[in-house]
C-alpha cells in the first residue's frame, strides 16, 4: 500500500508514467513482431539516419557541417543501436531515478521534492547514464549484426552519405546496402573533386586505407 501511494503520488507521476509507457512500448513492440510488423521500424523512420561507422569512429564533433541536433543522436549512439531500444533504455533509467530519488528525500525530509525540480535534474544524469549503457549495448548490437560480408564485396555499390560532406582529403560516412540486404556504414572519400552532402549518392569505386575507406563517383547515369 505504502509502495502504491509513492508511484501514485501528484509529485511522481511523471516517473511512473515513463515507466507505464515502457511496459507499453515492450509489449507493443512483442506483439507487433509476432506479426511480421515492428515498432521499432517507425522510430527508426522518424530520426534522422545518422548510423556510426563500426570500425570506424567519425568525429562529428568536429565537423562544422553537422547539425547540433545530428552530433548530439550521434553522443548518444543512435544508429549503433535502434532508437526504440534507446528510447526504452531512457525511460526505464528516467523512471527508476526519479523515483529512488524521490523515495531517499521522502525517507530522509518527509516530503516529495516538486515534481519540476525533481524530473529537470533526472532527466539530465539520465541522458548522461544512458550515453554509458549505449556504450554497452552498442558492443552487443554490434557483435550481433555483423554479416561478415568481404569488404571488397561493396564496390560497385551505392551508398547514401549519412553524417558530414565527403570532399577530397575529407571523407564522410556513408550507409551501403549488401547483396543480402544488410547495412554497412562506411567512410568515403570522392576520387574527383565531387562533393557529397548529407543524403546524396555516391558510387564505391574503390577500396583504400587498408581497407578502411572507400573513394567514391557520381553515380553512373545508368543508377541514378
Amino acid at each position: 500500500m505504502e509502495l502504491a501511494r509513492h508511484f501514485l503520488a501528484n509529485e511522481n507521476l511523471f516517473f511512473t508514467i515513463a515507466l507505464i509507457f515502457t511496459l507499453c512500448l515492450s509489449i507493443i513492440e512483442i506483439l507487433t513482431a509476432m506479426i511480421g510488423f515492428q515498432l521499432s521500424d517507425l522510430f527508426e523512420q522518424v530520426v534522422p539516419d545518422i548510423d556510426v561507422d563500426t570500425s570506424i569512429n567519425l568525429d562529428v564533433d568536429n565537423d562544422i557541417n553537422t547539425p547540433l541536433f545530428t552530433r548530439f543522436l550521434s553522443w548518444l549512439r543512435v544508429g549503433k543501436i535502434p532508437v526504440l531500444i534507446l528510447f526504452i533504455v531512457f525511460l526505464i533509467i528516467f523512471s527508476i531515478l526519479g523515483l529512488s530519488l524521490q523515495l531517499i528525500i521522502k525517507n530522509v525530509l518527509n516530503i516529495y521534492l516538486p515534481s519540476l525540480i525533481a524530473v529537470i535534474p533526472v532527466f539530465i544524469v539520465s541522458i548522461f547514464i544512458l550515453r554509458l549503457v549505449s556504450g554497452g549495448l552498442s558492443k552487443v548490437v554490434i557483435k550481433e549484426v555483423s554479416t561478415g560480408v568481404d569488404i571488397d564485396s561493396l564496390i560497385g555499390r551505392m551508398g547514401i552519405i549519412t553524417i558530414g560532406t565527403a570532399r577530397k582529403g575529407s571523407p564522410a560516412e556513408a550507409k551501403v546496402i549488401d547483396k543480402f540486404g544488410h547495412k554497412h556504414y562506411v567512410m568515403v572519400e570522392p576520387e574527383d573533386d565531387s562533393v557529397f552532402k548529407q543524403g546524396e549518392k555516391a558510387f564505391l569505386l574503390s577500396v583504400v586505407e587498408g581497407k578502411k575507406k572507400f573513394k567514391v563517383i557520381l553515380p553512373p547515369d545508368d543508377l541514378k
